[in-house]
């Protein structure tokens, strides 16, 4: 077993009163439509602004570049938590467009996904942008906003982060929800990895992919590559 040994010595012991226990307020939760997006986005960029690791599909530039894509075509919502009138939290969420179903379900997603399945644009590590100290209490939150707020027979949570997903289970099954989780291999390419070995992106795939790909850049003719080095030169390949 384990044995603790404490040392004696006099100290000071505060009295602890009603007036001095600072009480936490609880997170509310207002949400804002497409026409709010201009108060959504000051509200995003004050609390990003915040937030001291900001996960790549929980910054504005992710979600105003796919707002920009497929905001004419799927309906969303800003969540956004306030605790005394200070942003603590902010995410979205989408109402689904169309999915290939015998029976058509009035489905939502959390994140920037709901767009035609065919455009899918696949997210890693979903996630709420929000203060480590508020993110317990801000999906909380969230979790009954879901549960209320939105008129829904499915809520898809695609690609989240395992944190988040365990948190925000939790508390939808607190609130008496079915909560089905699916659990799916995530590829990637280590390209950093590949680099270091001194190999291609084209050599780390099979022969058959190898064959295959090539087959298809066929059918566009001679191509010219650019392969961009530095961060203003993405940028600008980025833009055009």
């Amino acid at each position: 077993g384990l044995s603790f040994f404490l040392s004696m010595k006099t100290v000071q012991i505060p009295t602890i009163t009603k007036s001095s226990r600072k009480k936490v307020s609880p997170i509310a939760i207002r949400v804002l439509t497409k026409h709010d997006s201009v108060a959504a986005e000051a509200y995003w960029k004050e609390l990003e602004n915040q937030v001291e690791k900001v996960a790549l599909v929980c910054s504005w530039d992710w979600v105003s570049t796919w707002l920009s894509i497929y905001g004419d075509i799927v309906n969303y919502w800003f969540c956004v938590g306030f605790r005394d009138d200070q942003v603590v939290g902010i995410t979205i969420i989408t109402k689904e467009t169309t999915r290939w179903i015998p029976v058509p379900v009035n489905a939502y997603h959390l994140g920037t996904q709901g767009e035609p399945l065919k455009d899918w644009v696949h997210m890693v590590n979903n996630d709420v942008l929000t203060k480590e100290v508020d993110y317990k209490p801000f999906i909380q939150a969230l979790a009954q906003v879901m549960a209320k707020k939105f008129s829904w027979e499915e809520f898809l949570i695609e690609d989240a982060n395992p944190v988040f997903a365990h948190e925000l289970k939790q508390s939808l099954t607190s609130s008496q929800l079915k909560v089905k989780e699916v659990r799916q291999a995530c590829n990637f390419v280590d390209l950093a990895s590949l680099r270091e070995r001194g190999m291609t992106a084209m050599e780390y795939f099979t022969s058959d992919t190898r064959y295959q790909i090539k087959r298809n850049l066929k059918e566009f003719g001679e191509l010219d590559i650019e392969y961009a080095e530095k961060v203003p030169q993405a940028l600008s390949i980025f833009e055009e």
